[in-house]
């Protein structure tokens, strides 16, 4: 029969389970919104791109503090601090705190365009620009590797190896999309007019 401690300790598992879901789903749904935000050509397109946001807003604090103070519960009843990749996770968990006031600032100007229903030329890029593609991909990579680390709670090494390596491997592959995404056709050349004889 599991004691008091270790169903306080079960419990507070599955509220960090929970709230890593509803992180991935904000998460997510940033990294698709300035996807598409920032390659809309039109205004109804904007608005499309930004119509999934409340989700963002909805789930994304409640997760983060879900995160931490269950991490934390775990940590006091029985983890400790002796473990690096603890020590990494809240790094991240403060790291993804702090960026998620940044993103949603951009977030914010982004909506704005979409609620005026004019789009000048560049407006959703002017609006974010390659620093909010380039902070929503790094926080997507932190999100991944912090999970990764919680999964095989490494050692000091394996902590630095899987962190930085689930980093550098999600910004290379988003990069590589991304300017796969920005390519345009080229364009068609004109057939050549026979010589008259």
């Amino acid at each position: 029969m599991l004691g008091p401690v270790m169903v306080l300790h079960l419990i507070f598992r599955l509220l960090h389970f929970a709230a890593a879901i509803g992180l991935f789903a904000a998460v997510l749904v940033e990294v698709v919104t300035v996807h598409y935000a920032q390659r809309a050509q039109t205004p109804a397109r904007l608005r499309w791109a930004t119509e999934a946001l409340p989700i963002r807003r909805a789930l994304e604090w409640p997760a983060l503090i879900f995160i931490l103070t269950s991490g934390l519960g775990m940590v006091l009843g029985g983890w400790g601090w002796r473990w690096p990749w603890i020590d990494a996770s809240l790094i991240a968990i403060a790291f993804l705190a702090w960026s998620s006031v940044v993103v949603g600032r951009a977030l914010g100007r982004i909506v704005t365009l979409a609620d005026q229903g004019t789009l000048e030329p560049d407006a959703a890029v002017t609006a974010g620009g390659r620093g909010l593609h380039l902070l929503v991909q790094l926080r997507a990579g932190v999100f991944f590797g912090s999970i990764l680390l919680m999964m095989m709670r490494p050692g000091l090494t394996g902590t630095v190896v899987i962190l930085g390596g689930t980093i550098a491997g999600w910004m290379l592959v988003a990069n590589r999309r991304a300017q796969g995404g920005h390519t345009h056709p080229p364009a068609p050349t004109a057939e050549p007019v026979p010589a008259r004889h």
